[in-house]
């Protein structure tokens, strides 16, 4: 055996020696459900600062268009949440990514009706846009405990365009717009979608830009 081979041996038994075992991650899906649910007392946790589920509210989730909007919310976040975890796996096809756009067109569709169906029926008063840059506020506050959340589950995995940080975004700003959602039940539909769902936006395009800022993370493990 020469020194070449000697050398190879000892590396190879240096390896094998300093070798961690690997664990593997959870499925895609079954981590954005965790991340859901982690959720869960944060946004609790605000609403109830903010004085609780709105009074509205039980007359507002008997009404279907509410349970669709809310639904299509709540849809949008899991599957932008698995999408993002899948396609960030090396090997994983970046159309996943569009899978979110499935729910998010039910969802502003919902809230473009809503719209509709309030200048039916009070007119011109059903469409009056309130300034309330308390809504984007507490939109973004909401926002805070999910993204670090989400932060933590995309930290062993490589973020490789920027899709992947906007598709993340749009996760988590989902749920911060579902969790004021339970209590700005009196708000109008063209007031809840521009200043909630365009706060949703911003949040959305910040993950896209920061995205592309962010080098690619090392090491992954899946």
């Amino acid at each position: 055996m020469d020194n070449r081979e000697l050398e190879t041996s000892k590396l190879i038994v240096a390896l094998v020696a300093d070798a961690k075992p690997v664990r593997r991650l959870k499925p895609p899906s079954l981590r954005a459900v965790l991340w859901s649910v982690a959720c869960v007392p944060a946004i609790a946790l605000i609403v109830w600062y903010y004085g609780g589920i709105g009074a509205e509210y039980g007359t507002e989730v008997r009404q279907p268009s509410f349970v669709i909007e809310s639904l299509a919310c709540l849809l949008t976040g899991l599957t932008a949440a698995a999408a993002a975890l899948n396609a960030a796996i090396p090997g994983r096809s970046q159309r996943l990514l569009l899978l979110p756009l499935i729910p998010l067109s039910v969802w502003l569709a919902a809230l473009c009706y809503g719209c509709w169906h309030d200048w039916v029926t009070l007119g011109v008063a059903g469409v009056e846009l309130d300034a309330d840059w308390g809504c984007a506020a507490q939109t973004a506050l909401m926002a805070i405990v999910p993204g670090l959340l989400f932060v933590m589950l995309l930290r062993r995995l490589p973020i490789r365009s920027p899709a992947i940080a906007g598709v993340s975004a749009l996760a988590i700003a989902s749920f911060a717009v579902l969790g004021t959602s339970l209590y700005h039940t009196d708000d109008s539909s063209l007031t809840f979608l521009f200043w909630h769902v365009g706060a949703a936006a911003v949040i959305t395009c910040a993950g896209f830009l920061i995205g592309r800022r962010l080098p690619p993370l090392t090491s992954p493990s899946y």
